[in-house]
């Protein structure tokens, strides 16, 4: 403090580029000596990284910008984090990219089954739910498609490999889609699940091309009648804002 310097004059030197630390103050001290003290003030610890939040806000912008055109000093601004502790958590922006898909494919998952655990033993509920997306799709509610989709496109266009995550979400996809059809009682949960899946990814493909309402609806109607053939679709455009999607 500047008490310690009795008579001292402190002249503010600059700040460090780190955010969070203080001024580098110059004190002088006309004493016998006329000796010059620098004060380095240290910053404040901060408060520990949210790994699970930084990621949701770098899959924000990645899904807005694509991967490309998220460069990391947005990142480091979308996310809150400090560059260095962005860096230190995750290193480069393709790690950073891979642990924003995980957490998209794990996220989606939950979200596309919550309802379809709700109605498990109604056997139209699959059906329901692919002709509820059908209508968030056409009627605009599903403007930014499948993550999963724009980084295949990326990674295509990069030479990246992402195969392996991308081919173990649609596993996943598709083995949670058949343990549905199972307890639900369906005949051939294993075929009817890859159909399902496939639906999924076509309307998912729509969405991202923003495809009019009648191809989206042309579509679907036909493809989940395939699936359910005494499933009667609900035409009213308000369906789209209830899909939990």
């Amino acid at each position: 403090p500047p008490t310690h310097f009795p008579g001292a004059r402190l002249r503010p030197l600059g700040h460090l580029s780190v955010r969070g630390v203080y001024p580098i103050l110059r004190v002088e001290r006309k004493q016998v000596d006329k000796r010059m003290c620098v004060l380095l003030f240290f910053p404040m610890p901060r408060p520990p990284l949210d790994r699970e939040a930084v990621i949701d806000a770098a899959l924000t912008l990645f899904r807005k910008r694509g991967y490309d055109g998220a460069a990391y000093t947005s990142l480091v601004a979308a996310t809150g984090a400090s560059r260095n502790g962005l860096y230190a958590a995750f290193g480069d922006k393709q790690t950073l990219y891979r642990a924003a898909l995980e957490h998209y494919c794990a996220q989606g998952l939950d979200q596309l089954f919550a309802p379809l655990n709700e109605g498990a033993q109604d056997a139209h509920a699959l059906p329901k739910y692919l002709w509820a997306l059908a209508q968030q799709v056409a009627y605009g509610h599903a403007p930014d498609g499948c993550f999963a989709q724009q980084v295949a496109a990326a990674a295509s266009a990069r030479g990246a490999d992402m195969k392996g995550e991308l081919s173990g979400h649609a596993d996943a996809l598709s083995e949670r889609l058949c343990a549905h059809l199972r307890r639900a009682g369906h005949p051939d949960p294993d075929t009817q699940a890859h159909y399902a899946n496939g639906i999924i990814q076509a309307l998912m493909a729509f969405a991202r091309l923003g495809a009019a309402p009648t191809v989206v609806l042309g579509f679907a109607r036909p493809a989940i009648a395939q699936l359910a053939p005494d499933f009667i679709p609900d035409d009213s455009p308000e369906l789209a804002e209830r899909s939990p999607t």
